[in-house]
């Protein structure tokens, strides 16, 4: 158990450089991002946590913003343990979103 201790969730600079820290176009930051407060939510370690925030939000976009305030209302204010999206974490439909293999997997 943890006392005194408000978490504060690194990965939500979302706004561009030069501290963009979403670079992972394979993979859901969204559901990411829940999965980190629903851990916080759910797991016995963290019972007596004192409260959830947000580092930089000025450097995020207005989507992860209102996102992550309905993350926090469903898990800390209302208590609730399931998930609130359904999104899968792993994107198996992108296929060199980032450009690495250059035109590969591209029909031209």
């Amino acid at each position: 158990m943890v006392k005194n201790l408000i978490v504060v969730q690194y990965a939500y600079v979302t706004a561009g450089p030069p501290w963009l820290t979403m670079t992972l176009p394979g993979y859901d930051n969204r559901t990411y991002m829940e999965m980190q407060i629903q851990t916080v939510a759910t797991d016995p370690v963290f019972a007596g946590v004192g409260g959830l925030g947000v580092y930089r939000s000025a450097y995020a976009d207005e989507e992860t913003v209102r996102w992550t305030a309905r993350l926090f209302r469903h898990y800390a204010i209302e208590g609730h343990t399931e998930p609130l999206g359904n999104d899968p974490f792993l994107l198996t439909h992108i296929r060199n979103g980032d450009f690495e293999e250059q035109g590969r997997f591209w029909n031209t």
